[in-house]
């Protein structure tokens, strides 16, 4: 599996899912912070988005406006000033989540409405937050007109006919287009920062041909005895100069990169799979469960055995 497959892959939950969303003058719907990284596209009309930090923009048809983590916004008819002080609950303070399960039936009829989205969120891990999600802003805008990367568009389109026809297979259908588009924005994210020329952080270590080598390295085979002198032979350079590279793009060492993806990998397979703890700890690279629990405990603030007691799958 590819770096981004890898990242994906640890620090999502469950099923994605959206719907579409009609909205009549006037409107202005804020929402709360959420666990999930949420997401809307404009399909029809034109409205505001506002969010902690952020100047209000301007959403026109194909625009894509996406939350990594969750952050609160509102969405609004017009721009105007928005509050994201406190935390009290209002009438216009909902999550995304119910934003998609009650907006959807609030226009009876949609070609009334002045404009029509397409909301959606993904549940992440916040136990195996990726680095590489951390460092994306609190906020994406794709504008359409910009010449964002033809596949998000051709996403959207078709995530747009699924949730409107509603045919046989259309579950399946959207779970596999919502998968696309997180795909597709965190590639957009990442061209566009590499474009930039960002000397530092995640677009600028997967363009670094020897740290990708050795970070290959370590997620294709985390239970290899990885060390320093290793890994630099994997990127082809010299043990001082690779940990200076990987350290300056990433801010931090090899060796602490090399346990939190071993950690993140031992939290997906607790999530995932009924493997023993002894098992997992192999499998990641400790040759005992209590090395693998004494770092997994280092991490996370609980021992291994706590946190796979304590995780429910989603919908379970």
């Amino acid at each position: 599996m590819d770096l981004l497959s890898d990242i994906i892959s640890v620090s999502r939950l469950g099923r994605p899912h959206s719907a579409r969303v009609h909205r009549r003058s006037p409107f202005h719907r804020r929402l709360a912070q959420s666990e999930a990284a949420g997401f809307h596209v404009v399909l029809r009309g034109t409205c505001w988005v506002a969010a902690p930090g952020f100047e209000p923009a301007q959403l026109r048809p194909g625009d894509i406006v996406f939350f990594p983590r969750g952050s609160a916004h509102a969405l609004m008819e017009k721009p105007t000033a928005v509050s994201f002080d406190g935390d009290q609950e209002t009438s216009s303070n909902i999550s995304i989540e119910q934003l998609e399960s009650t907006e959807n039936c609030r226009v009876k009829n949609a070609l009334s409405a002045n404009v029509a989205m397409l909301c959606g969120a993904y549940l992440l891990d916040r136990s195996c937050f990726h680095p590489l999600l951390e460092e994306m802003p609190e906020m994406l805008h794709f504008p359409a007109e910009a010449g964002a990367q033809w596949q998000l568009r051709a996403t959207i389109e078709l995530l747009g006919a699924e949730v409107d026809r509603g045919l046989l297979g259309v579950d399946t259908a959207i779970c596999a287009l919502l998968d696309l588009m997180f795909l597709y924005i965190l590639r957009t994210w990442l061209a566009e920062s590499s474009h930039r020329r960002r000397t530092a952080g995640w677009s600028a270590a997967l363009k670094d041909s020897r740290i990708a080598a050795a970070l290959a390295g370590i997620h294709s085979e985390p239970a290899k005895p990885w060390t320093v002198a290793t890994l630099a032979s994997a990127a082809g350079l010299s043990r001082a100069a690779f940990a200076r590279r990987f350290s300056s793009l990433l801010g931090q060492s090899p060796a602490a990169y090399l346990t939190l993806w071993r950690m993140m990998v031992a939290t997906r397979l607790m999530r995932d799979s009924d493997l023993q703890l002894a098992a997992i700890a192999a499998q990641i690279g400790y040759s005992s469960e209590y090395a693998f629990a004494h770092a997994f405990k280092r991490l996370h603030g609980i021992s291994p055995g706590a946190y796979h007691r304590g995780w429910k799958k989603p919908g379970g």
